[in-house]
């Protein structure tokens, strides 16, 4: 989480378990996508996308 902080996110616990993060505009999405899909790879976290409208 700290990470993603530190990228400018912003951070919503929507369940125990769950995490929600924001991002300012479509390349800062990118950018966390990236960093999310790291993370996931190495174990660490599942990751899934969601769209706000």
């Amino acid at each position: 989480m700290e990470q993603l902080t530190t990228m400018g996110s912003l951070l919503e616990w929507s369940s125990a378990s769950s995490l929600a993060v924001d991002a300012r505009d479509a390349t800062h999405a990118q950018e966390i996508a990236t960093y999310l899909t790291e993370r996931e790879s190495q174990g660490h976290l599942v990751y899934e996308t969601g769209r706000s409208a």
